[in-house]
């Protein structure tokens, strides 16, 4: 990419312009972070420039629609920072009921039409859209683990939850 860079971005500003790109195969491997995934990378080019400068314009929309007590991959919003914020709970309510959840499986859980219908409430109908509806679509079933977008289109998926939970039984 680097020694062609000119080039591939002049390609790039003519896919994105006329809405021609299509995602490539992902190609399956196999990571141990703690236990056992299987994930699916794209390929550098297109893909992962397209995906992560796609996901850059969103990000601050999809972070702002979260509650504040959503931890997962946010910046700035760690472990330590979860951790910190159920000692406060705690602390504030001593007999006071708390739930782990964990759903199975959850990225090949998602629905894609569930999720592209949200999505497009957050973002409109125009060629951004269209342009996440194909990274969705890209995986067969859920969403793709080790595509970049997964990460936030994840969280923001199960922050309807989130909302419902805080907003109708505190």
């Amino acid at each position: 990419f680097i020694d062609n860079r000119e080039e591939r971005m002049l390609q790039l500003i003519e896919m994105m312009t006329n809405e021609t790109y299509r995602f490539s195969r992902l190609h399956k491997r196999i990571v141990y972070e703690p236990k056992e995934r299987i994930i699916d990378v794209p390929d550098f080019f297109p893909d992962r420039i397209i995906e992560r400068a796609a996901t850059d314009i969103i990000k601050p929309l999809i972070i702002d629609s979260l509650i504040t007590n959503t931890y997962g991959s946010i910046k700035g919003r760690g472990l330590h920072s979860c951790a910190a914020c159920i000692k406060a709970e705690i602390a504030k309510h001593p007999n006071g009921y708390f739930v782990k959840i964990d759903a199975k499986h959850y990225y090949e859980s998602i629905n894609h039409d569930r999720l592209k219908r949200i999505l497009k409430d957050l973002i409109g109908d125009g060629s951004l859209y269209r342009l996440f509806c194909a990274i969705i679509d890209a995986h067969d079933k859920g969403l793709a683990i080790g595509v970049y977008p997964s990460q936030y289109l994840a969280n923001f998926y199960l922050s309807i939850v989130d909302w419902t939970m805080v907003e109708g039984y505190g």
